[in-house]
């Protein structure tokens, strides 16, 4: 018998050219060697899953791990027991039968079978929600059993310190990973050599492509999203924007070649993230912090700074006055202060 195989694609380019064939396989052959023998032909990182159908009519799961397909309806097991009714199709004679698998990405296969095995309708979308939460959670539990062995997480203790200030609370951390609840969101930090993501329930809300930059440009975003109010100044590192298919990136100029940097990545919806990544270039952390009112103020300016040491010069005559000459002031002056002290001092002999 003759079989018209096809599959959907799994990624990219992977649609550039048709995945139909001819398959040749025994009249008496089961439904067991059918799916043992022909197979989605693709090969998937993390592995994959289908759904195969005979004529339109879906009927089991296949999965990479496996290596095989397993039916879920029990009256399938042979090629004879498969639906009879032929589609109309290209590349085949419409007598030949068609047998498609239907990419189901990740899923867990046995957790699929399960479902349908007991009577769970085959509806995609409501099945890709449970699995979803459920892989989540498999995901975290997994995070959860590593921690305890991490030596160098994604983020550093300063880091965390200032997002814990700022309100945000840390649920997982692991090297590559960091699950943080910010109000009521959950936020994910992952980490895939080069880039990191910046994941919350609205979208990514950035690519970087610099790691050194996460700990400025997450306090930021945790700032801004908590707090509301942004200090930071215009950005101190000259950076430019590039807009291609899509997509904002966001580049500095460097003294090798090629000549610049790409520093991350945006959504094009994503204008004011990238104004505000602009800002923190260049920054620390504590710098980017204390403008979301965190920690210490920024710099002094030289002006308030002499203003300062003029107040601590004047403190300093009026403690040694009231001493009577006969002793200093009561704490240790700044070099700054004690050389304005004694060429007043100086002065005042002069005089």
């Amino acid at each position: 018998m003759q079989i018209l195989v096809d599959r959907d694609s799994v990624a990219m380019g992977d649609d550039v050219e048709g995945h139909q064939r001819i398959v040749e396989v025994p009249d008496d052959a089961t439904v067991e060697e059918l799916l043992r023998t022909v197979t989605p032909d693709v090969s998937v990182n993390g592995g994959s899953t289908w759904i195969c159908c005979w004529n339109d009519v879906p009927f089991a799961v296949h999965a990479s791990a496996w290596g095989e397909g397993r039916v879920w309806d029990q009256r399938y097991r042979t090629l004879a027991d498969l639906p009879t009714d032929i589609p109309a199709g290209e590349g085949a004679d419409v007598r030949t039968p068609r047998l498609v698998f239907r990419y189901w990405l990740q899923m867990d296969p046995d957790w699929l079978l399960a479902q349908l095995h007991g009577g769970h309708p085959l509806d995609r979308q409501a099945l890709r929600t449970r699995w979803d939460a459920i892989a989540e959670e498999r995901a975290v539990a997994a995070m959860r059993a590593h921690e305890p062995f991490v030596r160098t997480p994604l983020l550093d203790r300063a880091t965390v310190q200032v997002l814990t200030a700022l309100g945000a609370r840390i649920d997982v951390h692991t090297e590559d990973v960091c699950r943080l609840f910010v109000g009521p969101q959950v936020w994910t930090v992952q980490r895939s050599h080069p880039v990191t993501w910046i994941l919350t329930p609205g979208g990514v809300r950035g690519e970087l492509h610099v790691r050194e930059l996460l700990p400025q440009w997450l306090t930021a975003l945790i700032g801004s999203t908590l707090v509301g109010t942004c200090a930071l100044p215009d950005p101190v590192t000259g950076t430019e924007v590039e807009h291609r298919y899509g997509r904002v990136g966001v580049w500095r100029a460097t003294g090798e070649e090629p000549g610049r940097q790409e520093l991350a990545e945006f959504g094009a919806d994503r204008e004011a993230d990238v104004a505000l990544f602009q800002r923190t270039v260049g920054r620390t952390v504590k710098e980017v912090a204390a403008a979301y009112g965190i920690g210490p103020r920024p710099a002094l300016t030289l002006e308030l700074l002499v203003a300062r040491e003029a107040e601590a010069v004047a403190r300093a005559e009026t403690q040694t006055r009231t001493a009577g000459g006969r002793q200093g002031p009561s704490r240790p002056l700044s070099w700054w202060t004690r050389t304005r002290t004694r060429a007043r001092a100086r002065a005042r002999g002069r005089r």
